[in-house]
C-alpha cells in the first residue's frame, strides 16, 4: 500500500495552518500556544543516522539522548554505516551506550550495507506499512518507529505512546497518571496527532528551558 491522504507529510509551509487546526479542538493545546508560541517546525534527516539517534532515546530523557548521541558521534569518526561495522560495538560501549543498544546500533548500520535498510524506499509507503518495515528489524519498536515517521518523515497524524516527556505533560495539562489510559485523549488529536506530540514536547522543553 503507498501513502495516502491520511499518511500526509507536515512541511515549513503548512506548519503554522496544521498547528491553528489541531488547537481548534483542545484547549490545552491552545493555552500552550498562548504561553510559548508556535514552536519552530523541528525535522530530523531521514536516513539511518536519525534512526540510530532515537535508538539511544529510547527509554531515557531528551538530555540523556542527546548526550549518548554526541558521545558516539565523537567515538566512531566518521559516523558511517560502513565505519560502525568495521569497528563493531567496542567504541560505542567505551562511549557508554549499553551492550544491547550498541548491538542494535551494529544491527542497523549492517542492514544499512547490506541494503536491507533504505531510508528513501520508506517515503512512498502507509504509516502501517513504514511501521512495519521498522519494527521488523532488531532493536526497532513502535515508539522509534513512530518518532521515526513524526521526526524524519514528519508524517502529521502520528502518535509516539510512551514517549515520558509526553507522558508527563499529559499529566501535568489533563490530569491523567502517567500510566493511566490516554487512548480517548489522543484519539481526540486525529487527524493531527504529530502536532499535538509536537507541542507538547514544545511545552516539555520550554518548562524546562532545554
Amino acid at each position: 500500500m503507498n501513502a495516502t491522504t491520511s499518511d500526509r507529510a507536515l512541511t515549513p509551509t503548512n506548519w503554522h495552518r496544521s498547528v491553528r487546526a489541531a488547537c481548534a479542538s483542545d484547549n490545552q493545546l491552545q493555552s500552550i500556544i498562548s504561553e510559548f508560541g508556535i514552536p519552530p517546525f523541528w525535522r530530523r534527516a531521514p536516513g539511518w543516522q536519525t534512526l540510530a539517534q532515537i535508538i539511544l532515546e529510547q527509554q531515557v530523557s531528551l538530555h540523556s539522548g542527546r548526550q549518548a548521541w554526541l558521545r558516539v558521534r565523537r567515538a566512531v569518526q566518521p559516523f558511517n554505516a560502513g565505519r560502525v561495522v568495521d569497528v563493531g560495538a567496542a567504541p560505542l560501549r567505551r562511549a557508554g551506550v549499553t551492550r544491547q543498544k550498541a548491538a542494535y546500533l551494529v544491527d542497523l548500520a549492517e542492514a544499512v550495507t547490506t541494503g536491507e535498510f533504505q531510508a528513501a524506499a520508506l517515503g512512498r509507503l502507509s504509516n502501517e506499512l513504514v511501521r512495519e518495515r521498522l519494527c521488523a528489524m532488531r532493536g526497532i519498536g513502535e515508539w522509534s518507529a513512530n518518532c521515526y515517521l513524526l521526526l524524519a518523515m514528519c508524517r502529521a497524524d502520528v502518535w509516539p505512546d510512551g514517549d515520558i516527556a509526553l507522558q508527563q505533560v499529559v499529566s501535568e495539562r489533563w490530569g491523567i497518571p502517567r500510566h493511566g489510559d490516554r487512548s480517548a485523549l489522543v484519539a481526540g488529536f486525529k487527524p493531527w496527532r504529530s502536532v499535538a506530540a509536537r507541542l507538547l514536547w514544545h511545552d516539555y522543553l520550554s518548562r524546562r528551558q532545554r
